[in-house]
């Protein structure tokens, strides 16, 4: 029988309480880190209030040498820009599946980019001080490789369209 993740944190947390070593109690902390984080990452971030606002789990190409991946790109580059100049934000991200599977093999070869689990949120509108993140206001969406990124943005975006009417 496989046990669920919710059953290894709980069993995690008390072999921590427990545990007299230091050296291995520091050692459960980190897998006990990582087993909430990994359950957090397999759950759709549903924003506390908005809704309306959604936000999807999905597969991203983050691009790290911007100069080597748009001309292995070609047109496919211009997912990445917005309204002619760069995304808000610190991150270049687009969705993978909009990308030829040739492309984004090139550009994973070349070490121009990488593939990551992330998020979509629809009616992204203006920036703000999120990491992880890119926003294109011209296609009215943000990608993020970040839970809490996602859900701030959503529900910035939810207060912002509240206040609009």
């Amino acid at each position: 029988m496989t046990e669920t993740n919710s059953e290894k944190i709980a069993a995690l947390r008390r072999e921590l309480a427990t545990e007299p070593n230091p050296v291995k109690k520091q050692v459960l902390a980190m897998a006990l880190q990582k087993a909430e984080s990994d359950q957090a990452a397999q759950s759709t971030p549903p924003p506390s209030e908005p809704e309306h606002i959604k936000v999807e789990r999905l597969s991203l190409l983050q691009i790290d040498d911007p100069q080597k991946a748009w001309d292995i790109l070609d047109e496919y580059a211009g997912l990445y820009g917005d309204n002619g100049g760069d995304p808000d934000g610190d991150l270049y991200l687009a969705e993978e599946s909009d990308i030829p599977a040739d492309k984004v093999e090139a550009v994973l070869q070349a070490k121009a980019g990488k593939k990551v689990k992330g998020w979509r949120i629809d009616e992204y509108t203006e920036p703000s001080n999120y990491s992880n993140w890119c926003g294109y206001s011209s296609k009215n969406v943000a990608y993020t490789t970040d839970h809490e990124t996602a859900n701030a943005i959503a529900i910035d975006e939810y207060g912002i369209k509240a206040t609009k009417g």
